[in-house]
């Protein structure tokens, strides 16, 4: 009886302790980071909802590119948005630009010098998507790392979690073969 009474006490506080070291961990772990699309001073624009950060604005929607076929700010705007929350709930990851089919397009991968994964929005045909990207961000030689010998197609490419935390450089060019 004794026995089965000290092995139940362990048992209890072996659940105490396991309940409060998932506790702690779960409260150690990265702040939950989501975005959305709202009408901001007339334009929409996607959003970064980080927990204990004020809403931060990401990138506003003022081209009318697509109108014509249905693809209106708004529209661009929650799409966009949405494919956000998809990708950039895990850290680690990056925006770049790049091709996908026959269409200039920033797009999200999830290491440096690695070819687009997945679809953020297509460009205009005559778009330069390496400028595109640099001018959404405000890239310029402070916030940029770049390779000393650029020989070969250079790219761009945000640090979503440098970028997200306000740190100094969040760009990277990387010169590799794509």
């Amino acid at each position: 009886m004794k026995i089965k009474s000290t092995v139940s006490a362990v048992l209890a506080m072996a659940t105490v302790l396991s309940t409060f070291g998932l506790a702690f961990t779960k409260s150690a772990e990265a702040a939950p980071r989501t975005f959305s699309c709202k009408m901001v001073s007339g334009a929409w624009t996607t959003l970064v909802n980080e927990s204990g950060k004020p809403e931060r604005q990401l990138i506003r929607w003022t081209s009318d590119f697509g109108g014509a076929v249905g693809y209106t700010s708004e529209r661009r705007c929650n799409e966009v948005t949405n494919r956000m929350n998809l990708y950039f709930s895990n850290s680690g990851q990056f925006i770049t630009h790049g091709m996908q089919g026959r269409e200039k397009v920033i797009c999200a991968t999830n290491s440096l010098g690695k070819d687009c994964i997945n679809l953020l929005y297509t460009l205009k045909p005559n778009q330069d998507a390496k400028a595109t990207l640099e001018d959404l961000f405000g890239v310029n030689n402070r916030n940029i790392s770049r390779d000393p010998l650029r020989e070969g197609p250079c790219a761009t490419y945000i640090s979503v979690d440098a970028l997200l935390a306000g740190q100094t450089h969040f760009a990277q060019e990387a010169c590799f073969p794509r």
